[in-house]
Order: structure tokens, then sequence, then C-alpha cells
């Protein structure tokens, strides 16, 4: 498995924080692009985790894709 970070080593415990963490906020847009998602997508511009969510799933920069957990 890769890791995110060195300074999140992997662990069976999740980590948990009030706002992303930067591997991961670092793939949000910014200014007019995120108004805009956030406008096409009906979501607060300011809710970090369902932007995420719904433009990270299947086109992202990088390696990482953000999926749902299969209820």
């Amino acid at each position: 498995m890769p890791q995110l970070s060195l300074t999140m080593p992997k662990t069976q415990q999740a980590y948990h924080d009030n706002k992303l963490f930067p591997v991961f906020s670092n793939m949000l847009s910014e200014g007019a692009n995120r108004r805009l998602q956030s406008r096409y997508l009906r979501l607060d511009d300011e809710d970090d985790f369902s932007i995420l969510l719904e433009t990270a799933q299947y086109d992202s920069i990088g390696a990482i894709t953000v999926k749902p957990l299969a209820s």
C-alpha cells in the first residue's frame, strides 16, 4: 500500500481531523473555478469534503481517486 505522507505513517487506526489533509485539499479547485463547480454541483462552496467526493471520483490530477464507501 503506498504511503501518502511521511508524517502520516501506515497504521490500523483511522486518521481524523476537522479539515481535509493537505494531500486532498490540494486536489480542489480555487477561486472562480471552485465557485462554478459548487454552483454546478449544487454544493456549498465551503464544503471541501463534498466537493472532493464529487470531483475526484473519475478524473483527478495524480494517482489519487476519492470514492464514497459502498453501502
